[in-house]
């Protein structure tokens, strides 16, 4: 099966957690994660799905004004999620040591708005693209390394 741009159908915010709780098994630490959509496409949520199946107490909320939010693992987690929302950066922006930052196998961090990044791919093992439409979203996953490769269904 080619997973390069797999595209995923999902219409209601059940079906994005149960997505997302499909993808948090699939998790080791060290992942980084894109999530690229217009506002109120699902990102949060899909975010919120992951921390319910990894961490089902954790509070879930945008991280668009204080930029960064840490999850803290469950007792059976080695590692920590990060959610940070670059809404607030310029596009384009160079942020250096993002990459270093990032691929550090105690987190898996998700970022949405990945394309606010100058060279954004380099940084990034997956990019979930949620696209609106109608009463529906559109998902497409776009592996960037093997790491990704083996989050994709």
């Amino acid at each position: 099966m080619d997973k390069s741009n797999q595209k995923l159908i999902v219409q209601s915010i059940s079906e994005t957690h149960a997505l997302a709780a499909k993808l948090a098994t699939k998790l080791s630490g060290g992942e980084v994660i894109g999530l690229s959509g217009e506002l109120g496409a699902g990102k949060t949520e899909f975010v919120r799905g992951i921390l319910q199946t990894l961490n089902p107490g954790a509070h879930v909320s945008s991280p668009s004004y204080v930029i960064e939010h840490i999850y803290e693992s469950n007792q059976t987690l080695l590692y920590q999620i990060h959610h940070l929302d670059l809404y607030r950066l310029t596009s384009g922006s160079d942020y250096e040591e993002l990459g270093s930052y990032l691929h550090d196998r105690t987190k898996v961090t998700f970022v949405e708005w990945p394309e606010r990044l100058n060279h954004y791919q380099k940084y990034f093992d997956l990019i979930i693209e949620f696209e609106l439409s109608d009463d529906k979203r559109l998902l497409s996953f776009k592996p960037l390394s093997p790491a990704g490769e083996k989050l994709c269904f």
